[in-house]
C-alpha cells in the first residue's frame, strides 16, 4: 500500500552531505552563502516532496499498490517538461512521434515521384 505522504514529521528529503556533492558535481569551486544553501535545500525538499505526492496520486489513479518509475517520470515530463537522459516515457515518446516531420516530409517526396 502507499503511505499517506502528509506526515506532520517534516524531515528533509536531501541532507546537508548530500547537497554538497550535488553542488561539487555542478562547480567544484562554488562556494555558497549559508543562508543561500538553506534556502536551495528547502526548495529542493518542496520540488521532490511536490514531484512524490504527485506521482503517488498517478498510481492510485492508475490503480497501482506500487510507486514505480514510470510514475515519476510522467510527473516530470507532463509537470514540470523534465526529461531525463536514458529514461524512457511513454508520453515521450508518443509525444516526439506526433511532433516529428520527416513521415510528412518523406510522403511529400514520394509524392513527388
Amino acid at each position: 500500500m502507499l503511505p499517506n505522504l502528509k506526515s506532520e514529521t517534516k524531515l528533509p528529503l536531501i541532507n546537508g552531505d548530500r547537497f554538497d556533492a550535488l553542488l561539487r558535481q555542478v562547480d567544484p569551486n562554488a562556494v555558497l552563502d549559508e543562508d543561500v544553501r538553506r534556502a536551495l535545500m528547502k526548495e529542493a525538499d518542496q520540488f521532490i516532496e511536490e514531484v512524490l505526492t504527485k506521482a503517488c496520486q498517478l498510481t492510485k489513479h492508475r490503480r497501482g499498490s506500487t510507486l514505480e518509475a514510470k510514475d515519476v517520470l510522467t510527473v516530470l515530463d507532463r509537470c514540470y517538461n523534465i526529461h531525463l537522459p536514458g529514461k524512457t516515457n511513454i508520453f515521450t515518446v508518443a509525444k516526439s512521434r506526433s511532433n516529428d516531420p520527416k513521415p510528412k516530409l518523406m510522403q511529400s517526396k514520394i509524392k513527388k515521384l
